[in-house]
């Protein structure tokens, strides 16, 4: 069995004709686009998300006080 989507394509996928690697796309892009349809959108922030914005945020946060190191 192949351990991810490159493998999986070169061992199988790549093997089928272009008219049905066509019909395959169609297929997963149609599963995709039902399965979206069943996702729920939020505005809302979990404290968890607001957490990991603020610790990203902070560590590309430029420090005001730290001395530039090409300028001693």
């Amino acid at each position: 069995m192949a351990a991810n989507a490159k493998e999986f394509y070169d061992e199988s996928v790549r093997r089928l004709s272009p008219k049905e690697r066509l019909r395959l796309a169609a297929m997963i892009l149609q599963e995709l686009t039902d399965s979206a349809k069943t996702i729920q959108v939020s505005d809302n922030w979990s404290e968890q998300d607001l957490q990991e914005l603020t610790a990203f945020a902070l560590s590309h946060s430029e420090n005001p006080h730290e001395q530039e190191k090409e300028n001693p």
